[in-house]
């Protein structure tokens, strides 16, 4: 895992995203099939696209990592969607994330609170 963040929103905002690279140093594929942190009510997969011209997001059921290595989750593509804030993602501050893959393996990493621009602007989310 390295560079684990969570994007900084307004105090009024009620959702936020969050990145990473996830590395699989192992000889078989696996996925990212959940993730918790305590900033959020709920957590989900999400892929962002374009469709019909608009650039949506999508829900995902996992996340694959290809045997001996790394997928990217960044803005514009796939990411951690936190919705429903239990709190202001503040700049500066930090969370945790609790991450578990389909070979059972169980993660929990800390993620910086960062401002980062949002080229793509505001997304409508789509349920899958």
């Amino acid at each position: 895992m390295s560079d684990v963040y969570v994007r900084a929103m307004p105090p009024t905002a009620q959702n936020t995203a969050g990145y990473m690279q996830i590395h699989n140093h192992s000889k078989q594929p696996v996925s990212l099939i959940k993730a918790e942190s305590p900033i959020a009510k709920n957590v989900e997969l999400h892929l962002s696209k374009m469709s019909e011209g608009v650039m949506k997001m999508f829900q995902q059921k996992e996340i694959m990592v290809p045997a001996e290595g790394s997928t990217h989750l960044k803005p514009g593509g796939l990411h951690i969607m936190f919705l429903g804030l239990n709190e202001p993602s503040k700049a500066g501050s930090k969370t945790t994330l609790k991450l578990t893959f389909s070979n059972g393996e169980q993660l929990t990493v800390d993620a910086s609170v960062m401002k980062t621009p949002n080229p793509r602007g505001d997304m409508k989310h789509i349920q899958k």
